[in-house]
């Protein structure tokens, strides 16, 4: 009897696989969090590489507990760096023991070029006694201002940084929140510069 059963599993048809690549992108692995993501990429061979479309990429604390920061980088690193299409969205909510500017202004970068539209950026030192230290704050570069597409910005536990001579105004923005960060008021849209 079991034995029937197992049989019967093993000839059902696989409807996720039956499903097109823009519902199972855009409805079901875009809502999931990137380490759901990979996963489900050893599900069929047609999964294999889907990932690499994903129009949205969410980065949870909960995905990395129990990763040396060094690890978290390079999952961050490969994720956008073989992204192959343009980023609708970065969710990118990190936890590090020691955060590092360069690597957070790497991640804004590639996603600029990638076209991001809409970015959530929480970056926390994982102890939350020096969270809201103004030392423990990542200090956002330059690359924030590449970001030439975005309709959406959200920032949290980071210092921005000062507004470049030569930068415009972020033109698709229509949203932008901050929670908990410092020299957020350059941020400021205004249809002129802006003196710093």
């Amino acid at each position: 009897m079991a034995c029937t059963r197992l049989m019967a599993r093993a000839t059902a048809k696989d409807r996720l696989s039956a499903l097109s690549d823009d519902i199972l992108l855009n409805h079901i692995l875009s809502e999931i969090s990137y380490r759901d993501v990979v996963r489900s990429s050893l599900l069929s061979q047609r999964w294999r590489f889907l990932w690499r479309k994903m129009p949205s990429l969410k980065f949870c604390p909960e995905d990395f507990e129990k990763q040396k920061d060094g690890r978290i980088q390079a999952i961050i690193n490969n994720a956008l760096v073989h992204l192959d299409a343009p980023l609708c969205c970065l969710n990118l909510q990190v936890n590090l023991d020691d955060p590092k500017a360069a690597h957070i202004n790497t991640w804004i970068r590639l996603a600029a070029e990638k076209q991001v539209e809409r970015m959530n950026v929480h970056i926390s030192n994982k102890d939350p006694k020096t969270r809201l230290k103004d030392s423990s704050m990542v200090e956002l570069g330059d690359s924030i201002f590449s970001c030439e597409n975005l309709t959406v910005l959200m920032v949290q536990y980071v210092q921005l940084p000062k507004i470049p001579t030569d930068f415009g105004v972020f033109r698709s923005l229509k949203h932008f929140t901050v929670f908990v960060c410092r020299n957020w008021m350059v941020l400021l849209i205004t249809d002129g510069p802006v003196d710093n």
